[in-house]
């Protein structure tokens, strides 16, 4: 993905894009600006996953997502149609979002996605929160609430995602990326 107009593919810093993913599927690049790009693989005349950057965020969008396209995925955001969360043998469900997490944390003979690893990872379990401690973070101290609010109203059904992620990143341009 690209981060502030970088970006690296398979470990080469800007590396030529291929126009299609595996070879069946085109993919595009939108640069907006240096701040925000859009990659899209188009998987039929409908549907498509697009990929948005944000400086160094990411989002994952399906576009024109039916049963036919994706009936069979799953994985981080759980069975397709229900939502369920399922482990990676595909059978047993899981009710708890942070075991879920560690169930679907990458592991060391899988691909993967970042440049460089930061502790901690597989086999070393993630670090989950302590439930002794208060729940909750200090997300966007300093941030006025209602500040954050009135910049993320345009993102409609999703603002109250815009404001979480705001405040969770201290970030009030991000408001201004769009959904």
């Amino acid at each position: 993905m690209a981060s502030y107009n970088n970006y690296i593919l398979n470990g080469v810093a800007d590396a030529e894009l291929s126009t299609f993913f595996a070879d069946k599927y085109p993919i595009t690049h939108e640069v907006v600006d240096e701040k925000v790009h859009f990659f899209t693989i188009k998987l039929s005349n409908d549907a498509s996953i697009v990929f948005k950057s944000f400086k160094q965020l990411v989002s994952v969008k399906l576009e024109g997502a039916t049963k036919v396209v994706f009936g069979k995925s799953q994985g981080l955001m759980g069975q397709f149609e229900t939502g369920i969360w399922q482990a990676r043998n595909g059978t047993h469900i899981i009710q708890e979002a942070n075991q879920f997490g560690l169930e679907w944390q990458v592991r060391d003979t899988e691909p993967q996605l970042f440049e460089s690893n930061r502790a901690p990872q597989y086999p070393a379990q993630c670090i989950l929160p302590d439930p002794a401690k208060k729940k909750g973070r200090r997300l966007g101290e300093g941030l006025p609430r209602r500040d954050v609010e009135q910049a993320c109203a345009h993102w409609g059904a999703q603002k109250d995602l815009c404001i979480m992620d705001v405040m969770a990143t201290g970030d009030m341009e991000l408001a201004q990326s769009g959904p």
